[in-house]
């Protein structure tokens, strides 16, 4: 049962990569040239490739999780949280997502990258769920130069019992994988609190290019079951 329900996780979380995604259908931007530029410099230029890494956001996640642990939930001073920024967009470059429709808690646009080739620039966001370190869904929007969106696709993210990294390369390709998250104590019965993750099992792969309609099919490898071995380890796990 227990290696079924991760099984149906970490299915869901190639098909949100391919379910998740936009492609637009406009031939004009929703701003001019100069408010373009004005919204991409939110987004610290990166290199291509790009690599959000397994082990990256795996330490990312219990870095949240240890303030969690460290809060006193009666200290009514520790229940200020700081504010978060948010991508600024008055004009709407990037389409509002399903998720951020159909959720019932805040989700804040964090911006993150940005990438270029000579006809494309890419901007990465996160996209967070309330104050939850646990849920975060990392977006990579492309445009032309002029501002004209191409397509906006979930490239990866980070849940209880699974996490999706990416690498995207210089043709704007990314190459996600998903991996298993193996906790020290039972989840279902101990929660995150106080829990560590103490490795990474590789579940399956996927390619989307980033370019291209969100309905063209996208190329999937699930790799073997025999194959899946924990890749990240917790330093001092048993």
């Amino acid at each position: 049962m227990k290696n079924m329900t991760l099984g149906v996780a970490a299915l869901l979380c190639i098909g949100l990569l391919a379910a998740f995604s936009y492609q637009s259908n406009s031939t004009t931007a929703p701003g001019t040239e100069q408010e373009f530029q004005t919204f991409l410099k939110q987004f610290p230029l990166a290199h291509l490739p790009y690599e959000l890494s397994a082990a990256t956001l795996k330490d990312n996640m219990m870095a949240g999780l240890r303030l969690d642990d460290d809060r006193d939930p009666l200290d009514v001073q520790e229940l200020v949280i700081p504010e978060r920024k948010s991508v600024d967009d008055p004009k709407g470059f990037i389409p509002g997502s399903r998720a951020s429709k159909m959720s019932r808690v805040p989700l804040f646009d964090e911006p993150v990258s940005r990438v270029e080739t000579e006809q494309y620039v890419g901007v990465i966001y996160n996209q967070s769920r309330g104050y939850n370190h646990l849920y975060n869904a990392y977006w990579i929007a492309v445009f032309d130069k002029k501002g004209i969106l191409m397509a906006n696709n979930l490239i990866a993210s980070t849940s209880r019992t699974a996490i999706t990294s990416t690498r995207i390369d210089e043709q704007l390709i990314a190459h996600s994988e998903t991996y298993k998250i193996h906790w020290k104590n039972d989840l279902n019965q101990n929660g995150t609190l106080g829990n560590e993750i103490t490795g990474l099992g590789r579940d399956s792969a996927t390619e989307i290019d980033l370019k291209k309609p969100a309905e063209a099919p996208q190329k999937k490898k699930n790799k073997p079951a025999a194959k899946r071995e924990p890749v990240v380890q917790q330093s001092g796990a048993k």
